[in-house]
């Protein structure tokens, strides 16, 4: 392809690149999260409590369980390779463990008695408490005492 002028060549460049950078920004807008295990821009927010809870609940996250008569802070430590039964461990130095199948986890969810303790994923909690311990650490320290 030949140009006579320059101006020719640089306004056919310039439509090019335009193409080209409107082809990249789709294809970064249909390729989802930025990292694994990173949630894409487009999710819906993870429920917090009812029956859709029953499905996205994962190892490791805390849990709030209404437990002999109580509200107890409870973390899923085990799922099944199936999804049919959870374990969740609750307690101090003495741990307690409570069992449930898929069926059970279901219902409490429908009756409100299990819900999110943490609405926030692993990696935006770390991150929050990064940033924290930075802001800490940027913050002037307070002089001990005045030497002269």
């Amino acid at each position: 392809m030949e140009f006579a002028s320059f101006e020719e060549w640089a306004a056919a460049l310039d439509a090019d690149q335009g193409k080209a950078r409107a082809a990249a920004k789709a294809a970064l807008a249909a390729a989802g999260p930025a990292a694994p295990g990173l949630p894409a821009i487009t999710d819906a927010p993870e429920a917090t409590q009812g029956r859709e809870l029953a499905d996205h609940i994962q190892i490791g996250f805390a849990y709030q369980m209404h437990l002999q008569d109580s509200w107890q802070k409870v973390r899923l430590s085990h799922v099944s390779p199936g999804r049919s039964f959870f374990i969740f461990t609750h307690g101090g130095r003495h741990k307690k463990t409570v069992s449930l199948t898929q069926r059970m986890v279901l219902r409490l969810c429908e009756t409100g008695r299990l819900r999110a303790f943490e609405n926030a994923t692993l990696i935006e909690r770390a991150t929050e408490r990064a940033r924290r311990q930075l802001a800490t650490l940027a913050s002037p320290a307070a002089p001990r005492g005045a030497r002269a």
